[in-house]
Protein backbone atom coordinates (compact mmCIF):
# COMPACT_ATOMS: atom_id res chain seq x y z
CA UNK A 1 0.00 0.00 0.00
CA UNK A 2 1.28 3.47 -0.90
CA UNK A 3 1.58 5.68 2.17
CA UNK A 4 -0.84 8.19 0.63
CA UNK A 5 -3.52 5.70 -0.40
CA UNK A 6 -5.85 7.28 2.15
CA UNK A 7 -6.01 10.40 -0.02
CA UNK A 8 -8.89 10.97 -2.41
CA UNK A 9 -9.22 13.04 -5.56
CA UNK A 10 -12.21 15.37 -5.77
CA UNK A 11 -13.41 18.40 -7.66
CA UNK A 12 -13.71 21.00 -4.86
CA UNK A 13 -16.84 23.08 -4.45
CA UNK A 14 -15.29 26.30 -5.74
CA UNK A 15 -14.14 24.61 -8.96
CA UNK A 16 -17.61 23.14 -9.50
CA UNK A 17 -19.03 26.62 -8.97
CA UNK A 18 -16.77 27.86 -11.77
CA UNK A 19 -17.76 24.98 -14.03
CA UNK A 20 -14.27 23.50 -13.89
CA UNK A 21 -13.30 19.84 -13.66
CA UNK A 22 -10.20 20.65 -11.62
CA UNK A 23 -9.24 18.07 -9.06
CA UNK A 24 -7.28 18.39 -5.85
CA UNK A 25 -6.42 16.15 -2.95
CA UNK A 26 -9.12 15.58 -0.35
CA UNK A 27 -8.68 14.33 3.19
CA UNK A 28 -12.09 14.60 4.86
CA UNK A 29 -12.23 16.16 8.31
CA UNK A 30 -15.02 15.20 10.68
CA UNK A 31 -14.82 18.60 12.35
CA UNK A 32 -17.51 20.63 10.61
CA UNK A 33 -21.18 21.48 10.79
CA UNK A 34 -23.87 22.30 8.28
CA UNK A 35 -24.54 25.85 7.17
CA UNK A 36 -27.99 27.30 6.79
CA UNK A 37 -29.02 28.38 3.31
CA UNK A 38 -28.66 32.09 4.08
CA UNK A 39 -25.06 31.87 5.32
CA UNK A 40 -22.91 33.41 2.62
CA UNK A 41 -19.24 32.88 1.84
CA UNK A 42 -18.39 36.48 2.56
CA UNK A 43 -14.84 36.21 3.90
CA UNK A 44 -11.64 34.22 3.46
CA UNK A 45 -9.63 33.87 6.66
CA UNK A 46 -5.94 32.92 6.59
CA UNK A 47 -4.18 31.03 9.39
CA UNK A 48 -0.84 29.41 10.15
CA UNK A 49 -0.71 25.98 11.77
CA UNK A 50 2.21 26.55 14.18
CA UNK A 51 3.71 23.21 13.18
CA UNK A 52 7.42 22.91 12.39
CA UNK A 53 9.21 20.94 9.64
CA UNK A 54 11.11 19.18 12.43
CA UNK A 55 7.96 17.78 14.01
CA UNK A 56 7.32 14.10 13.47
CA UNK A 57 5.55 13.40 10.16
CA UNK A 58 5.52 17.04 9.05
CA UNK A 59 2.13 17.78 7.59
CA UNK A 60 0.65 14.70 9.25
CA UNK A 61 0.81 16.72 12.49
CA UNK A 62 -1.37 19.36 10.86
CA UNK A 63 -3.73 16.72 9.53
CA UNK A 64 -4.11 15.28 13.02
CA UNK A 65 -4.88 18.74 14.36
CA UNK A 66 -7.42 19.56 11.63
CA UNK A 67 -9.19 16.22 11.20
CA UNK A 68 -9.16 14.45 14.57
CA UNK A 69 -12.57 14.48 16.21
CA UNK A 70 -11.31 12.98 19.49
CA UNK A 71 -9.44 16.10 20.59
CA UNK A 72 -11.22 18.19 23.27
CA UNK A 73 -10.78 21.36 21.20
CA UNK A 74 -11.90 20.30 17.75
CA UNK A 75 -10.70 22.50 14.89
CA UNK A 76 -10.61 22.33 11.11
CA UNK A 77 -10.29 24.43 7.99
CA UNK A 78 -11.59 24.15 4.48
CA UNK A 79 -8.09 24.02 2.96
CA UNK A 80 -4.51 23.30 4.02
CA UNK A 81 -1.49 24.70 2.12
CA UNK A 82 1.54 22.41 2.36
CA UNK A 83 5.24 23.19 2.42
CA UNK A 84 7.10 22.33 -0.80
CA UNK A 85 8.87 19.39 0.85
CA UNK A 86 5.46 18.04 1.90
CA UNK A 87 4.00 18.03 -1.62
CA UNK A 88 2.35 14.74 -2.38
CA UNK A 89 3.00 12.92 -5.65
CA UNK A 90 -0.32 11.28 -6.28
CA UNK A 91 -1.56 9.16 -9.19
CA UNK A 92 1.81 9.62 -10.90
CA UNK A 93 1.07 13.01 -12.43
CA UNK A 94 -0.65 15.06 -9.75
CA UNK A 95 1.48 17.21 -7.46
CA UNK A 96 -0.56 18.71 -4.67
CA UNK A 97 0.26 21.76 -2.62
CA UNK A 98 -3.36 22.17 -1.49
CA UNK A 99 -5.45 19.72 0.52
CA UNK A 100 -9.23 20.12 0.79
CA UNK A 101 -10.49 19.13 4.24
CA UNK A 102 -14.05 20.48 4.43
CA UNK A 103 -16.41 21.36 1.59
CA UNK A 104 -16.99 25.05 0.99
CA UNK A 105 -20.70 24.62 1.68
CA UNK A 106 -19.95 23.32 5.19
CA UNK A 107 -18.92 25.27 8.28
CA UNK A 108 -15.31 24.54 9.23
CA UNK A 109 -14.28 25.33 12.79
CA UNK A 110 -11.39 27.71 12.26
CA UNK A 111 -12.34 31.23 13.38
CA UNK A 112 -13.71 30.69 16.88
CA UNK A 113 -14.97 33.76 18.69
CA UNK A 114 -14.50 36.45 16.06
CA UNK A 115 -15.83 39.80 14.83
CA UNK A 116 -15.29 42.03 11.83
CA UNK A 117 -17.30 45.09 10.80
CA UNK A 118 -20.97 44.23 11.38
CA UNK A 119 -20.40 40.45 11.53
CA UNK A 120 -19.75 38.07 14.43
CA UNK A 121 -18.92 34.35 14.56
CA UNK A 122 -17.17 34.35 11.22
CA UNK A 123 -17.17 30.55 10.92
CA UNK A 124 -20.68 31.05 9.59
CA UNK A 125 -19.58 33.38 6.79
CA UNK A 126 -16.09 32.34 5.78
CA UNK A 127 -13.72 29.96 4.08
CA UNK A 128 -10.77 29.05 6.32
CA UNK A 129 -7.30 28.35 4.92
CA UNK A 130 -4.48 26.97 7.07
CA UNK A 131 -0.87 27.35 5.90
CA UNK A 132 1.77 25.01 7.29
CA UNK A 133 4.20 27.26 9.14
CA UNK A 134 5.80 27.32 12.57
CA UNK A 135 4.18 30.68 13.25
CA UNK A 136 7.20 32.46 14.64
CA UNK A 137 10.41 32.41 12.57
CA UNK A 138 9.57 30.53 9.37
CA UNK A 139 9.07 32.40 6.11
CA UNK A 140 6.12 31.48 3.89
CA UNK A 141 7.72 29.93 0.81
CA UNK A 142 7.24 30.78 -2.87
CA UNK A 143 5.63 27.36 -3.34
CA UNK A 144 3.08 28.05 -0.61
CA UNK A 145 2.31 31.53 -1.89
CA UNK A 146 1.78 30.19 -5.43
CA UNK A 147 -0.65 27.54 -4.16
CA UNK A 148 -2.45 30.14 -2.08
CA UNK A 149 -2.71 32.62 -4.97
CA UNK A 150 -4.33 30.02 -7.23
CA UNK A 151 -6.75 28.92 -4.50
CA UNK A 152 -7.70 32.49 -3.57
CA UNK A 153 -8.38 33.46 -7.18
CA UNK A 154 -10.62 30.43 -7.52
CA UNK A 155 -12.55 31.32 -4.37
CA UNK A 156 -12.75 34.99 -5.36
CA UNK A 157 -14.21 34.14 -8.76
CA UNK A 158 -16.55 31.46 -7.43
CA UNK A 159 -18.04 33.45 -4.57
CA UNK A 160 -17.42 37.10 -5.53
CA UNK A 161 -15.51 37.78 -2.33
CA UNK A 162 -14.52 41.41 -1.84
CA UNK A 163 -10.76 42.09 -1.81
CA UNK A 164 -11.34 43.83 1.51
CA UNK A 165 -12.74 40.64 3.03
CA UNK A 166 -9.49 38.69 2.74
CA UNK A 167 -8.39 38.69 6.37
CA UNK A 168 -6.01 37.10 8.83
CA UNK A 169 -7.17 35.32 11.96
CA UNK A 170 -5.42 38.02 14.01
CA UNK A 171 -7.66 40.70 12.51
CA UNK A 172 -10.92 39.04 13.49
CA UNK A 173 -9.67 37.93 16.94
CA UNK A 174 -6.82 40.32 17.84
CA UNK A 175 -7.23 39.70 21.56
CA UNK A 176 -6.09 36.09 21.25
CA UNK A 177 -4.58 35.34 17.82
CA UNK A 178 -1.48 36.38 15.86
CA UNK A 179 -1.77 34.43 12.62
CA UNK A 180 -0.60 34.61 10.00
CA UNK A 181 2.64 35.96 11.42
CA UNK A 182 4.48 39.12 10.40
CA UNK A 183 6.49 36.98 7.94
CA UNK A 184 3.42 36.61 5.72
CA UNK A 185 3.68 38.66 2.50
CA UNK A 186 0.36 40.50 2.17
CA UNK A 187 1.87 42.85 -0.41
CA UNK A 188 2.62 39.89 -2.69
CA UNK A 189 -1.05 38.86 -2.59
CA UNK A 190 -2.10 42.43 -3.42
CA UNK A 191 0.25 42.50 -6.42
CA UNK A 192 -1.52 39.36 -7.63
CA UNK A 193 -4.89 41.10 -7.35
CA UNK A 194 -5.82 39.71 -3.94
CA UNK A 195 -6.58 42.23 -1.24
CA UNK A 196 -5.23 45.75 -1.01
CA UNK A 197 -1.86 46.90 0.33
CA UNK A 198 -1.05 50.62 0.66
CA UNK A 199 2.30 51.64 -0.77
CA UNK A 200 2.29 55.06 0.89
CA UNK A 201 3.79 55.63 4.30
CA UNK A 202 4.61 58.26 6.87
CA UNK A 203 7.09 58.83 9.65
CA UNK A 204 7.93 56.99 12.87
CA UNK A 205 6.45 59.78 14.99
CA UNK A 206 4.31 58.22 17.75
CA UNK A 207 0.85 59.81 17.80
CA UNK A 208 -0.46 57.80 20.75
CA UNK A 209 0.41 54.74 22.81
CA UNK A 210 -0.85 52.53 25.63
CA UNK A 211 -2.15 54.43 28.68
CA UNK A 212 -2.74 57.62 26.68
CA UNK A 213 -6.20 59.14 27.02
CA UNK A 214 -7.05 62.00 24.68
CA UNK A 215 -8.92 62.97 21.53
CA UNK A 216 -6.14 61.62 19.29
CA UNK A 217 -6.80 58.18 20.75
CA UNK A 218 -10.53 58.56 20.08
CA UNK A 219 -9.88 59.57 16.46
CA UNK A 220 -7.66 56.51 15.93
CA UNK A 221 -10.27 54.26 17.55
CA UNK A 222 -12.91 55.61 15.19
CA UNK A 223 -10.67 54.90 12.18
CA UNK A 224 -9.93 51.34 13.33
CA UNK A 225 -13.62 50.69 13.96
CA UNK A 226 -14.51 52.11 10.56
CA UNK A 227 -11.93 49.83 8.94
CA UNK A 228 -13.57 46.80 10.53
CA UNK A 229 -11.77 46.00 13.77
CA UNK A 230 -13.72 45.25 16.91
CA UNK A 231 -12.48 44.49 20.45
CA UNK A 232 -12.04 48.20 21.19
CA UNK A 233 -14.26 51.16 22.07
CA UNK A 234 -14.26 54.78 20.97
CA UNK A 235 -13.69 55.91 24.56
CA UNK A 236 -10.41 57.88 24.17
CA UNK A 237 -8.53 55.33 26.33
CA UNK A 238 -5.58 53.46 24.80
CA UNK A 239 -5.89 50.23 26.80
CA UNK A 240 -4.62 46.69 26.30
CA UNK A 241 -7.48 45.83 23.96
CA UNK A 242 -6.63 48.72 21.68
CA UNK A 243 -2.95 47.77 21.79
CA UNK A 244 -3.77 44.25 20.53
CA UNK A 245 -5.73 45.78 17.64
CA UNK A 246 -2.86 48.15 16.78
CA UNK A 247 -0.42 45.22 16.82
CA UNK A 248 -2.73 43.29 14.49
CA UNK A 249 -2.83 46.26 12.12
CA UNK A 250 0.97 46.60 12.20
CA UNK A 251 1.48 42.88 11.66
CA UNK A 252 -0.32 43.13 8.34
CA UNK A 253 0.37 46.63 7.04
CA UNK A 254 3.58 47.72 8.81
CA UNK A 255 5.49 44.58 9.85
CA UNK A 256 8.70 46.59 10.22
CA UNK A 257 6.97 48.48 13.05
CA UNK A 258 5.66 45.27 14.58
CA UNK A 259 9.17 43.88 15.04
CA UNK A 260 10.58 47.16 16.38
CA UNK A 261 10.25 49.33 19.47
CA UNK A 262 7.20 50.87 17.78
CA UNK A 263 5.18 47.69 18.27
CA UNK A 264 1.79 48.54 19.72
CA UNK A 265 2.27 52.30 19.25
CA UNK A 266 0.17 54.25 16.77
CA UNK A 267 2.50 56.20 14.48
CA UNK A 268 2.17 58.82 11.78
CA UNK A 269 2.98 55.99 9.36
CA UNK A 270 0.07 53.88 10.65
CA UNK A 271 -2.25 56.86 10.28
CA UNK A 272 -1.18 57.47 6.67
CA UNK A 273 -1.77 53.78 5.91
CA UNK A 274 -5.25 53.60 7.44
CA UNK A 275 -6.25 56.83 5.69
CA UNK A 276 -5.37 55.22 2.36
CA UNK A 277 -7.14 51.99 3.28
CA UNK A 278 -10.36 53.78 4.18
CA UNK A 279 -10.28 55.80 0.96
CA UNK A 280 -9.55 52.71 -1.14
CA UNK A 281 -12.44 50.81 0.45
CA UNK A 282 -14.80 53.72 -0.19
CA UNK A 283 -13.60 54.06 -3.80
CA UNK A 284 -14.03 50.32 -4.36
CA UNK A 285 -17.54 50.42 -2.92
CA UNK A 286 -18.38 53.31 -5.26
CA UNK A 287 -16.84 51.50 -8.26
CA UNK A 288 -14.06 54.08 -8.52
CA UNK A 289 -11.30 51.54 -7.86
CA UNK A 290 -10.57 48.26 -9.64
CA UNK A 291 -8.27 45.78 -7.95
CA UNK A 292 -6.45 43.67 -10.51
CA UNK A 293 -3.21 41.78 -10.95
CA UNK A 294 -0.29 44.18 -11.36
CA UNK A 295 1.22 42.53 -14.44
CA UNK A 296 4.29 44.77 -14.35
CA UNK A 297 4.96 44.31 -10.65
CA UNK A 298 4.70 40.52 -10.72
CA UNK A 299 7.56 40.37 -13.22
CA UNK A 300 9.73 40.92 -10.15
CA UNK A 301 8.53 37.58 -8.76
CA UNK A 302 10.11 35.19 -11.26
CA UNK A 303 11.13 32.70 -8.52
CA UNK A 304 7.47 32.06 -7.78
CA UNK A 305 6.49 31.35 -11.38
CA UNK A 306 7.66 27.72 -11.50
CA UNK A 307 5.37 26.85 -8.62
CA UNK A 308 2.28 27.73 -10.65
CA UNK A 309 3.02 24.85 -13.06
CA UNK A 310 0.99 22.15 -11.20
CA UNK A 311 -2.04 24.44 -11.47
CA UNK A 312 -1.82 25.07 -15.20
CA UNK A 313 -5.24 23.59 -16.01
CA UNK A 314 -7.16 25.79 -13.60
CA UNK A 315 -5.11 28.88 -14.47
CA UNK A 316 -5.91 28.35 -18.15
CA UNK A 317 -9.60 27.87 -17.32
CA UNK A 318 -9.59 31.13 -15.34
CA UNK A 319 -7.77 33.00 -18.11
CA UNK A 320 -4.66 33.40 -15.98
CA UNK A 321 -2.17 31.19 -17.82
CA UNK A 322 0.03 34.27 -18.28
CA UNK A 323 1.20 33.62 -14.72
CA UNK A 324 3.09 30.61 -16.10
CA UNK A 325 4.13 31.84 -19.55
Amino acid sequence: MHKFDFLKRIVPDFAKNLGLDWQMLHIPSLNFSEKSANELKKYVILHHTETTPEQDCNFHSSLYLLTNSDRPNKVSAHYLILRAEEYVNYSDKHIAGIVNLVGDSKKAWHAGSSEWAEDINLNDLSIGIEINNNGFTEAFSNAQMASLIVLLHGLKKAYNISPFNLLGHAEIAPNRKSDPSHHFNWQLLADYGLGYFPLTGGTDEILCKEEDSNETVRAVQNDLLMWGYRYLKADSIFDGGMKSVVESFQRRYAPYEYISALRGCWTNNSQVIINELLKAKEDYTNCKLKIEIDTEKIKEYNPIKIYFAPYKDILVAMGMDYLIN
